[in-house]
């Protein structure tokens, strides 16, 4: 009798897990018992465990679920203390050959469109319609040209640094912010006041500038109230330029 139950219970538990693809946890809420002990009674009986993957397929979350699990995502990454365990739990951490050899034959057979050259034209237009959307938000428009600045600029620049130095020795309030530590209007000036005035100082090479970059520049920072000493080669490149470039920042702000 006690073969012939648990011959009943296998026939019942195939029927409702393989052929009615019903859950561990949906079976037992129908059966009464702990998704463990069903667990437990697949193993035992030999039935194939689906992986996550074949149980997920065809089943995808509602919209309101996808939104909450995308916010939930975001405020756990801006938490400083899960990016923090984030980073120790995968530091030093390496693939084993095994896991490679794994990894390799599931990309195996499969290839990216654009894998070699660019992005479908499809593909492109909506990274740039997520992109312009995303770029609506000051905040996140902000973090990536500050981003941007520091990833693809060697800075300071070596007129910046003389600058930074003439500043220094002879204490005046400017302090160096081409960095990408200020930004206003979506640019990056180089040296802002440091006591509150309006005030900006930009170095640069005219080689490297177009002839109409001080009007834009001052026009642009003007809206905002700033007022702009431009410093370019003619003043750096000059034997005197310590003198020249304490001079106009001495009448200008210091």
């Amino acid at each position: 009798m006690k073969k012939e139950k648990s011959y009943k219970n296998k026939i019942w538990l195939y029927q409702k897990y393989i052929i009615e693809e019903l859950s561990i946890y949906k079976i037992a809420k129908i059966s009464n018992y702990h998704p463990q002990t069903i667990y437990r009674y697949l193993k035992n009986f030999n039935i194939p465990r689906r992986s996550i993957a074949e149980a997920r397929k065809g089943k995808n979350h509602s919209e309101e679920t996808r939104k909450k699990m995308s916010l939930s995502a975001i405020q756990r990454s801006k938490n400083p203390e899960y990016k923090e365990k984030q980073r120790l739990s995968h530091l030093g951490n390496k693939h084993s050959k095994k896991t490679k050899e794994h990894l390799s034959s599931i990309r195996k057979g499969k290839s990216c469109p654009w894998k070699k050259g660019t992005p479908p034209k499809k593909v492109r237009d909506k990274i740039s319609a997520t992109l312009k959307k995303r770029y609506q938000d000051k905040e996140f428009k902000e973090k990536m040209i500050k981003a941007l600045l520091r990833g693809l600029m060697i800075r300071p620049t070596s007129y910046e640094k003389k600058i930074i130095e003439v500043c220094k020795k002879y204490s005046l309030p400017f302090r160096y912010v081409g960095n990408g530590d200020f930004i206003i209007a979506g640019k990056n000036p180089d040296f802002i006041h440091n006591n509150g005035k309006k005030l900006f100082i930009e170095v640069f090479h005219n080689y490297w500038k177009s002839k109409d970059y001080r009007k834009s520049r001052a026009m642009l920072f003007g809206q905002y109230g700033f007022k702009v000493l431009f410093l370019d080669d003619s003043d750096m490149e000059n034997k005197n330029w310590e003198k020249i470039c304490l001079k106009k920042i001495s009448l200008f702000g210091g």
